[in-house]
């Protein structure tokens, strides 16, 4: 499994964190179902991060690869499409495509087609919960 370079520090900090803990809870004295589930915890934590940061080989549907569609940009569920009216670049009406990504999903976003970024705009976001309607907006 490859681990994607932006979180390739974090996982080790966080796996090295798990063994530290993992070795300094046999020095406790502590019950071993105590210890047990300390270091089961520690491992899960680990784990769960290794599964948030994974980076799988993806393969392009055929017809996609030749130019002949899109795919999408990242895993996940689409929790709205539709039409908008654009106004900062485009000034005319575009399609939005909101895409929610569970703890669970892989968080690499890929390119889903090939072109140019003809403009770049940071918004500050307002930390609304991913699942709230007004979160495709206001994020």
């Amino acid at each position: 499994m490859r681990i994607t370079k932006y979180g390739q520090s974090v996982v080790l900090q966080v796996v090295a964190g798990a063994v530290m803990i993992s070795i300094g809870i046999l020095f406790f004295h502590v019950s071993p179902p105590v210890k047990a589930v300390a270091i089961a915890l520690s491992f899960l934590f680990a784990g769960f991060t290794l599964l948030f940061f994974r980076d799988p080989e993806r393969k392009c549907p055929l017809g996609v690869a030749d130019g002949h569609g899109v795919i999408s940009p990242a895993d996940g569920k689409i929790v709205a499409l539709r039409e908008t009216e654009e106004p900062d670049y485009l000034q005319r009406p575009a399609w939005l495509v909101s895409i929610f990504m569970s703890p669970v999903n892989v968080h690499v976003n890929r390119i889903p087609i090939s072109g140019t970024v003809g403009y770049l705009r940071y918004v500050p976001g307002d930390y609304l919960i991913a699942f709230d309607a007004k979160s495709s907006e206001r994020n």
